[in-house]
């Protein structure tokens, strides 16, 4: 006869949900699953990170409790054989993805910067460190082939559809939930210390705390709590040993079976919501298909959905979805404006779009999309199964691009909005230093570098007007141009001036003026093309001989 489980006391109040963050941004590998080549996730086994745990808490200082970069490029390097770039790219992408306060982000970017040569910058980074435990933890994250994380939210399916409705599953929010439900043993087994009297696996609240990494929680009808507090509040039911200051695992580990659930702040939530979550924006031409959900959510929790637009311009300020995690699917021949600052952005399965995006805290993730323009100022940028595409970035660190990429252009930021420098000043990103738009990291690839993506020429290059009265300090782009950008603006700036100069110096009306500044303008544009030649002929080939001109004058 079956044992039923007991009843947890606290059954209808936790409720404990996987962090979106570090589960679908946080990820070094193709959106779709499908190449795992290059990044040396295959490395990252369970029993490799528990000797690497072990080791690092008997080595102490440098390695336990925070782990500095040059410990973690020692162990890669010599064990598992990785470059200097990709031990980088990891402990890189745990920064961004972890949360941490935007001042201390901004000190070491411009410690960063002042790095002269490469030996300076290799030293920085060296200096450098991460929480032991939850790099750990990221690091797991990475070594799961077995589940796609992203691949549930990218099937053929247009979202939100009735189907959609139906099935989770079309959301990547399930997708993590199925993740931490199937891999939880494992991940407390990574993080567990054995008691050596009684041989039992035991969790410290130190290292409970690490877990928050993966996991979020909250008690219903109040706000987001630590999944520490929640643990050590219902001690009866986690396990809490007061005295000993620990958890055992089979306890902990029914727990927190027993309050997994979906984020009730995520898309899905938002979504079925939609009623109550319909964000009101400043200008749009059809029917307002973004929600969001801001008004309700605690802080860090906030979620912005916007779907299968077509044919449209939407544009909303930071009033509708100031830090949210923003999810844009299925929108074709649209433009919109998200002024506003945000945690994440994931584009999917755009075409023929322009999307002009404020200030991203963390990642902007974009896959299957083809024939859009991003104009996008990050902490970083992931960009898989795209093509056909132009990226302008201003980003701190190095856009990652996977496999199945084709004919991307990269181009520096080339936007500004009245509101601009105080929300890249909140999220923790500042123009003034290094822009990596031009320097991506390609992973898992065999094609040749320009098919996957070029540098915009200079003369390609046109900054973009925001169409709409905002107010605010920000006059103009804050992003510095390269060089040879800043000379072809100038050049064209100075092109404007003598047209401007030439129609004013006419003694014509002022239709008169423009039509002749136009016409004179188009000539010599015909004559340095070499296309006045080509209507020359056709004017040649078109006029009648002497001959059919007698003809029809009879």
């Amino acid at each position: 006869m079956a044992t039923l489980a007991p009843k947890m006391r606290d059954a209808a109040t936790v409720l404990l949900w996987p962090n979106p963050v570090p589960l679908e941004c946080g990820v070094i590998r193709n959106q779709s699953g499908a190449s795992e080549k290059g990044t040396g996730t295959s490395k990252f086994t369970l029993f490799n990170l528990k000797k690497i745990y072990t080791y690092l808490k008997s080595k102490g200082k440098g390695a336990f409790p925070n782990l500095r970069y040059s410990v973690w490029l020692h162990i890669v390097k010599n064990k598992f054989g990785f470059t200097d770039d990709l031990a980088w790219l990891y402990f890189e992408l745990f920064d961004v993805v972890s949360e941490l306060p935007s001042e201390e982000r901004v000190k070491v970017l411009q410690a960063a910067n002042e790095c002269t040569s490469d030996e300076e910058t290799d030293t920085l980074r060296k200096k450098l460190s991460v929480d032991t435990s939850r790099f750990l933890l990221f690091l797991y994250v990475q070594s799961t082939p077995r589940l796609s994380l992203k691949g549930p939210s990218s099937t053929g399916d247009d979202w939100p559809s009735p189907e959609a409705e139906r099935r989770h599953q079309r959301f990547p929010e399930a997708a993590s939930l199925v993740f931490i439900k199937q891999y939880i043993s494992e991940i407390l087994q990574l993080l567990a210390d054995t008691d050596e009297a009684t041989r039992e696996s035991y969790l410290s609240v130190e290292s409970l705390s690490a877990l928050e990494f993966l996991l979020c929680g909250c008690q219903q009808g109040a706000g987001r709590e630590s999944l520490t507090a929640l643990a050590c509040k219902y001690s009866q039911d986690s396990g809490y040993n007061k005295t000993d200051d620990r958890f055992p695992v089979p306890s902990l580990e029914q727990w927190l079976r027993a309050h997994l659930t979906l984020n009730p702040y995520g898309p899905q939530t938002v979504y079925s919501q939609r009623k109550e979550t319909r964000v009101t924006c400043f200008s749009s031409d059809g029917p307002g298909r973004l929600l969001a959900n801001t008004h309700t959510a605690p802080q860090k929790c906030g979620t912005a959905v916007l779907g299968r637009l077509v044919n449209q311009t939407l544009a909303v300020d930071e009033s509708g979805i100031s830090g949210c995690d923003v999810h844009i699917r299925n929108c074709r021949r649209s433009t919109i404006y998200l002024l506003s600052p945000m945690r994440t952005v994931t584009l999917e399965k755009c075409s023929h779009c322009l999307l002009v995006l404020g200030a991203v805290k963390s990642v902007v993730t974009v896959s299957n999309c083809d024939t859009i323009t991003v104009v996008a100022a990050c902490r970083k940028v992931h960009i898989s199964s795209s093509s056909l595409s132009t990226f302008h970035l201003l980003t701190m660190t190095r856009p990652l691009v996977f496999p199945s990429c084709f004919h991307l252009c990269l181009a520096p930021y080339n936007t500004s909005y009245p509101r601009l420098g105080d929300h890249l000043r909140g999220c923790g990103l500042s123009p003034s230093l290094h822009n990596h738009w031009d320097n991506p990291l390609l992973i898992g690839t065999d094609e040749d570098v320009s098919v996957v993506w070029e540098r915009m020429p200079p003369e390609s290059f046109r900054p973009l007007a925001i169409p709409f009265s905002m107010e605010g300090p920000t006059q103009e782009n804050p992003c510095p141009l390269p060089p040879s950008f800043q000379t072809v603006l100038a050049l064209r700036r100075e092109t404007i001036k003598r047209w401007y100069d030439t129609v004013g110096s006419t003694q014509l009306t002022e239709d008169q003026r423009l039509q002749t500044a136009v016409r004179g303008n188009f000539q010599d544009w015909l004559s340095r093309n070499g296309y006045d030649k080509d209507i020359a002929a056709l004017s040649i080939r078109d006029t009648p001989s002497p001959s059919k001109q007698l003809e029809l004058t009879n």
